[in-house]
Parts: structure tokens; sequence; C-alpha cells
């Protein structure tokens, strides 16, 4: 759905908003324009991505002292390649366009691809889309080098999880892979066990699928009670 350098919209999470609702409905108050940096991924598939969230001021202010540091900001072209410029139909920037800061040591990670926080939003031919448009390697570039003066300096937050619950993006996938896995032992273990010679190698292939299956279901059980054992002897 969305990939590194697309620019998205995002009912983005500040730190205190994070505070004032843990516990409780996660999303943000208002949503902005974000630079997704980063592609999260566990095995082979996506199963988040981190957002870095644009700052709109108008032209000749600048971002706070104690975010100035590691702001970055974009140029008119760059604007107009991210899908935030605001044009007449001569293709010039509109009075009072903004200006667009990227705060490079503020993010959120969000879990992908299903995930109310992320909005539709319209391509540069004003198509509906995930993304307006693109973030150029150097400035990527850029905010990589904001990030790590922000790590170094001690100001880099923790970053928020929209929808994932108290285990972060990894335990929350883990755990549906681990639910799905069990669903298809079981069906498999259920199934008579295949009657094969040596010269059928299908029934040899369907018989040990049957067989491994019972066998993660009995180390699966095993596990859990060893667990609940030790949780006993604890208490």
């Amino acid at each position: 759905m969305l990939k590194r350098g697309d620019v998205a919209r995002i009912d983005y999470l500040w730190p205190h908003e994070e505070r004032k609702k843990r516990g409780k409905d996660t999303q943000g108050s208002k949503d902005r324009a974000c630079t997704v940096i980063d592609e999260i991924k566990i095995g082979d598939k996506v199963a988040a991505i981190r957002v870095v969230p644009h700052h709109g001021l108008l032209r000749g202010q600048t971002p706070d002292a104690a975010d100035m540091p590691y702001a970055v900001k974009l140029t008119t072209n760059v604007q107009r390649a991210a899908g935030l410029l605001l044009t007449d139909r001569e293709g010039r920037p509109r009075p009072g366009q903004k200006e667009s800061w990227i705060l490079a040591h503020r993010s959120n990670v969000l879990h992908v691809p299903q995930n109310p926080a992320i909005l539709r939003t319209k391509d540069a031919k004003g198509n509906p889309a995930w993304s307006s448009g693109t973030m150029p390697p150097a400035v990527l570039k850029e905010i990589a080098r904001k990030r790590e003066m922000a790590i170094r300096d001690g100001v880099l937050p923790d970053e928020q999880k929209f929808f994932i619950g108290k285990g972060g993006v990894e335990e929350h996938y883990r755990k549906e892979q681990a639910e799905k896995s069990r669903s298809q032992d079981e069906a498999m273990a259920n199934k008579p066990t295949p009657h094969y010679s040596s010269d059928s190698k299908r029934g040899q292939m369907e018989a040990r699928a049957v067989m491994t299956a019972r066998q993660n279901l009995r180390d699966a059980k095993a596990s859990k009670a060893a667990f609940r054992e030790k949780d006993r002897i604890k208490t």
C-alpha cells in the first residue's frame, strides 16, 4: 500500500496526545501529511510503516527552538513532487501557501495494510490514492541524518504504535501468525492418515503432513502445560 518515500495523510499522534489517550483510542486529533521513512518487515511481509510528520508554517516562520535542530525545510519543487503545493491554473503557488517542514525527531509506527489512521488522499492527477507524491532520496537522506542527531542528543522519543496493543507490531503479528498456523494444524490433524506405499510420493507427502501437524499440536500442548506448571511453582 505505502512504501518508503511516499507522502500520506495520517491521523498523527503527538506524544502529549498519546499520554492523554493512553489505554483509550489512540488516533490523533488532526490528520496531516507525513512521509514514510521505513517499512518494518516480519519475515518477508511488511507489518508496519514508520512515518515522520510535516509541519506547515507561514512564510518566514520557523519551528520551535527545541524542534529546529531536527527540522528539514522542503523547497517549493519538493513540495510540488510530494503533492503538498497548492497552485493556481498556471501552476504558480497560491498566495498564502505555507512552507512545509519535516520534524525528523518525531514519528509514529502504524501497522498495515488496514489501519483507520491512514487516510485516502489524491495523487498529482487528482485521482483517489494512498499517496499524494514521493519524497526525493536526498530529502530522505537528510531526514535520516537529523534522526541520528536526535538519537545522539537523546531527544528521539518512544514511537507511538496504532491499534497494536501492549506488545507492539511484532508481538501482534506473531500471535496472529501463530493462531493461523494452529488452525491449519488442527484442520490437517483431523484428517485420516493416508495409506501409502513406497511407490506413491504424493501419499507419502500427505501422510507426513498429517503426522507433522499432529506433532505440532502435541508440542504446543506440552509447551502450554510447561508454562502453566512454571507459573504454578512461582505462586
